[in-house]
């Protein structure tokens, strides 16, 4: 997907790797967007998120919950 958006439309890519370091992947992910959004957030900025990895419904907090 970042080579098409990159070559095919010209977009700006930034990409984040979740890390297996005991911190939960939803987290990192709220906060890699959190500051992404701070950073390039403009009128005519599109912002298309694209998530590559596992993930399942926690059936207590009825939540998305991604691996890491």
């Amino acid at each position: 997907m970042k080579d098409v958006f990159k070559k095919v439309y010209d977009f700006e890519v930034v990409s984040c790797e979740i890390q297996n370091d005991g911190k939960l992947a939803h987290n990192q992910v709220m906060k890699f967007m959190t500051d992404f959004v701070d950073q390039y957030d403009d009128k005519d900025t599109l912002f298309i998120i694209y998530y590559a990895g596992h993930g399942w419904i926690n059936q207590v907090s009825k939540r998305l919950e991604l691996a890491g």
